[in-house]
């Protein structure tokens, strides 16, 4: 069974968090997720796949931002991931999400920077790349595990909303 790390901020929007746990729930995947208490890599390091719902912007205005802001926690769990050797598996950045069909669209990552390294909130800037979008996580989710979920729909309205998703794979 494929295991799945599903990382989120504090500040993540519910709806979004609630959206990518009902689509996970209808594959067959092991979700992964700190619940509380001291923190350790190690079951993030054991997964195949890292999931990661930041904090987004409310602004609808905002529909084509190259950068979205993360905490240090965030931060320091796509970089584990990534440096990890073992894990040469997929990092999903949620960065939209249509509200009316709860279709979670996606993007491509770029690159990453601290942007204050005393400010935990809004610790690193995520970068993204403009090169059109490659599908829904229901069908990036249905291509990498081999097999859908009756109830996980890949049809339906793509339109942007004020929220967008983010694909990248690890080497």
């Amino acid at each position: 069974m494929t295991s799945i790390y599903l990382a989120k901020s504090n500040r993540a929007n519910p709806d979004v968090v609630s959206a990518v746990r009902t689509l996970l729930k209808g594959f067959d995947v092991d979700i992964v997720e700190y619940k509380g208490g001291g923190y350790s890599h190690k079951p993030l390091l054991g997964c195949e796949m890292l999931i990661v719902v930041p904090e987004l912007s409310d602004d609808l205005d905002n529909d084509d931002d190259e950068y979205l802001d993360v905490g240090k926690g965030l931060f320091e769990q796509i970089e584990a991931f990534q440096s990890n050797k073992l894990n040469d598996c997929d990092l999903l950045i949620v960065n939209y999400y249509h509200e009316g069909t709860q279709q979670l669209g996606l993007g491509i990552f770029d690159e990453f920077d601290v942007a204050g390294e005393d400010d935990y909130v809004n610790y690193a800037t995520l970068c993204f790349k403009y090169e059109g979008e490659v599908g829904t996580l229901a069908q990036v989710l249905e291509n990498r595990l081999g097999f859908a979920s009756e109830s996980n729909s890949t049809k339906g309205s793509t339109k942007r909303s004020r929220y967008r998703l983010l694909i990248t794979s690890s080497k």
